[in-house]
């Protein structure tokens, strides 16, 4: 990805601090870089995450994308305990439907 990109180049003539800007420039083309290789690691089930990140302008900062990634799967795991607690519930008050016409015979 760098290749295809030209490398900003400092225009301070080698000043003790560089003051325009150009470290700035290279930090977001790296930090780019890693979101889209990222993205392109997660699996399908994170299909809506990368792509609102990509889609993005300008991109986030990483921590910015992962944190959606991270609150996405947190999500998922809550509902998957939800969806068990009503199943064990259901379960229970099928098991106590049958213990009660059973008493009732």
């Amino acid at each position: 990805m760098l290749i295809r990109r030209p490398i900003p180049m400092c225009t301070c003539d080698l000043e003790p601090a560089c003051k325009c800007g150009v470290l700035k420039s290279v930090r977001e083309i790296i930090d780019a870089q890693y979101i889209m290789k990222s993205g392109k690691g997660l699996n399908d089930s994170f299909k809506t995450i990368r792509s609102e990140v990509l889609l993005m302008s300008p991109l986030p900062h990483i921590n910015m994308a992962f944190n959606m990634a991270r609150t996405l799967e947190c999500n998922k795991l809550v509902l998957i305990y939800l969806s068990i607690m009503c199943y064990i519930q259901i379960v229970d008050q099928n098991r106590m439907f049958k213990i009660c016409k059973k008493r009732m015979k």
